[in-house]
């Protein structure tokens, strides 16, 4: 960065006070020119200010000099620099804030209008990429919520804040869950957003991505090493929600990864009870779907399920099979050692 720099400068008496002054100014400019893009918005008002300041101050001083040349003097119109240099500081802080308020609007509406352009354009020109509207969401929080998924990639590689909160206390990868946008929740996912903050509910995204059914997410969530056993208020664990809706598809990906098979519910009931009540929609007494329940009790039971356990109604897995009449389960369970009596 070149300073203007005016030949006809008088030398001072205290040169020390006056180049201490001016080199801080010039130091100053040149971080807040490198730092953000604001500043180098800015920076030709500010450059152009301190260009006129040059020139003008060595008239002064020289006037001063010439007709009374006298120490006391000097020191006024060092005093006069010192208001001067820090008018301009002051003014550039005012300009600089401004041009930030700006394209912060900018960004949310770059956002918005879904303009992929104006908002690489804002990004540019803004220094804090994680400005909050009035309801204190960021620019991520609104792409993510209307499903741009180019936007919001746009917004992760520029380094934004991934777990911001907004008024409900909602981060971009819980709206991801709770609105099923599987692309970009895995994009947040990958970006490694936390996995483990908690909605206004007190539920985790995986917690969401069961309960809503969300196979792919869950899936996606179990593989980035999400908590499998994290309890809702309600004291359940995903695989708890899982079984007790009949997602068996998710059930299973959670037996896998390792999810705790002897927890209980509210009725005492293991995931293994759930899983031979479980009816899916509209499916659930489906060929394919009756065999699915058949692995997912075998694998229950392999990962160390306790078969003859008793719910508050005194009631064994395998005498839920019986009464449903679902002999295939019934069998599986006799085999791997169920001494319930079915009479």
């Amino acid at each position: 960065m070149h300073v203007p720099h005016s030949p006809n400068r008088a030398p001072c008496r205290i040169p020390g006070l006056t180049c201490v002054l001016e080199r801080l100014l010039i130091k100053t400019m040149r971080a807040i020119h490198d730092m953000s893009p604001t500043g180098r918005a800015a920076f030709p008002l500010l450059l152009l200010s301190y260009s006129i300041y040059v020139l003008l101050c060595p008239s002064l001083y020289h006037r001063y000099r010439i007709k009374t040349p006298g120490i006391c003097h000097e020191i006024k119109i060092y005093t006069t620099g010192v208001m001067i240099n820090s008018m301009y500081i002051v003014i550039f802080g005012i300009v600089s804030a401004f041009i930030s308020a700006v394209s912060s609007n900018a960004l949310h509406d770059a956002v918005r209008n879904g303009s992929m352009f104006d908002l690489k354009k804002a990004l540019r020109n803004c220094a804090d990429l994680n400005p909050k509207d009035e309801n204190d969401q960021t620019p991520l929080h609104i792409a993510v919520s209307n499903g741009e998924m180019l936007l919001t990639n746009i917004l992760i590689e520029a380094r934004v804040d991934l777990n911001a909160k907004d008024k409900n206390g909602d981060t971009p990868i819980l709206i991801a869950v709770s609105k099923g946008e599987m692309l970009i929740a895995k994009k947040l996912i990958h970006a490694k957003a936390d996995l483990t903050i908690k909605d206004k509910n007190g539920d985790t995204p995986i917690l969401i991505a069961v309960n809503k059914g969300e196979m792919l997410i869950s899936k996606a969530l179990i593989e980035a090493k999400a908590d499998v056993n994290v309890k809702d208020k309600a004291d359940r664990t995903p695989l708890i929600i899982a079984m007790s809706k009949g997602e068996l598809l998710i059930s299973l990906a959670l037996i896998e990864a390792k999810a705790d098979v002897k927890v209980t519910d509210e009725n005492d009931r293991t995931p293994l009870h759930l899983c031979i009540l479980a009816q899916g929609p509209a499916r659930s007494n489906t060929q394919q779907y009756r065999e699915l329940k058949l692995k997912v009790v075998a694998a229950l039971v392999n990962a160390g399920a306790v078969i003859d356990t008793e719910d508050k109604f005194q009631k064994t897995p395998v005498q839920i099979a019986y009464d449903t009449k679902q002999k295939d389960i019934e069998d599986l369970l006799t085999k791997s050692g169920s001494t319930s009596n079915l009479k």
